[in-house]
């Protein structure tokens, strides 16, 4: 909590298909830092170079000045960490506590809306509202199957690197705050109590949440969510996914 204490730069940490755009905005808006570009340590966004040079070289020393060469103006980040090498996630999470950073990680309990999204989005382009208004959906699509085992398995991947990553930050001496898709977007509960957890901790104690915020927190999506059962083997996929089980981060 950052009552009595100056306010301090933060990472967003999250997957894909969470509901980081909306929240990472917000948040945003309301902090006193600049905020770089969402993803920025993608291969095609402003710092992508970075991760190409740590897969080329897989140097740590470089990849550390690099990063501190980024991170030392204090830029508010949201960072999809499955996009991303282990040791490469390490690094930001080393070096931005180094240099004051605070942790949010967004992330989903349950996996499986998370990946027929991310499947769906892959197969057909449509990654945003934008995109699912120019595309026409192909019904052929609908004639193959899921790609189970490759989904679930980077669920898996994801939630191993979730867990190094959290385990790794409340080590160090750094604020460290979790909240999952399923409380902040799809709980009836009154949303500010945990709004005002969030704020306080990345923010101040004083800010006022945005009403905005709190009136758009119900997951619009993309119009494809009536899809997902189209595919043969829908059923199956919804069965070997919920033997995942839950993902929880204390």
């Amino acid at each position: 909590m950052n009552q009595g204490k100056s306010e301090a730069p933060f990472i967003i940490w999250t997957f894909r298909r969470t509901g980081g755009t909306n929240l990472a905005t917000h948040l945003f808006r309301s902090s006193t830092f600049m905020a770089t570009e969402h993803e920025a340590f993608n291969l095609d966004r402003r710092y992508g170079h970075i991760l190409r040079d740590f897969k080329a070289t897989n140097c740590v020393v470089s990849l550390r000045n690099q990063l501190k060469e980024v991170l030392i103006d204090k830029p508010l980040m949201k960072h999809c960490l499955e996009l991303m090498p282990i040791d490469f996630n390490i690094e930001l999470a080393r070096v931005s506590s180094e240099l004051g950073y605070n942790h949010l990680f967004l992330y989903r309990e349950n996996p499986e809306s998370r990946l027929l999204s991310l499947f769906l989005a892959q197969t057909t382009g449509i990654w945003g509202p934008l995109q699912a208004k120019k595309i026409d959906i192909d019904s052929k699509i609908f004639d193959t199957d899921i790609a189970i085992n490759k989904l679930l398995d980077h669920e898996r991947s994801c939630r191993n690197s979730i867990r190094r990553i959290h385990e790794e930050l409340k080590g160090l001496n750094v604020g460290v705050e979790a909240v999952s898709f399923e409380n902040l977007y799809e709980s009836d509960e009154d949303k500010t109590t945990l709004l005002r957890k969030v704020f306080d901790s990345l923010i101040s104690t004083d800010t006022l949440i945005p009403a905005e915020l709190l009136a758009g927190l119900q997951p619009a999506g993309q119009g494809t969510k009536k899809y997902y059962d189209e595919f043969p083997n829908y059923q199956e996929f919804i069965r070997q996914a919920k033997l995942l089980g839950t993902l929880e981060l204390e």
